[in-house]
C-alpha cells in the first residue's frame, strides 16, 4: 500500500511526473482501492474540464482598455 497518499500524488500520476517505481505502486493501489480510483477519475475529469474552458473579456472591457491606453500615450499629449 502507498503511504501518505494525497491528491498531489494523484495529480503527479495524471501528469506523468512520478518516478517509474512510484507510478507502478500507485497504479497497483488504484486497481485495488475503488474509493481512491474514484477520486483519481474525478481529478482527471476536472482537469479535462479546466483545460477546455476558455474565458474572453467582454468587448466593452476591451474597448475601455484600448481607449485608456490611447489617452495616456505620451504622443497623444504633444
Amino acid at each position: 500500500m502507498v503511504k501518505d497518499l494525497t491528491q498531489d500524488k494523484l495529480l503527479q500520476l495524471i501528469y506523468n511526473e512520478l518516478p517509474p517505481t512510484d507510478t507502478i505502486r500507485l497504479l497497483e493501489e488504484l486497481s485495488h482501492n475503488k474509493p481512491l480510483y474514484e477520486i483519481y477519475l474525478q481529478l482527471k475529469r476536472d482537469i479535462h474540464t479546466l483545460n477546455t474552458y476558455q474565458v474572453s473579456p467582454h468587448n466593452t472591457s476591451i474597448k475601455i482598455i484600448l481607449e485608456e491606453s490611447c489617452s495616456s500615450s505620451p504622443l497623444e499629449k504633444i
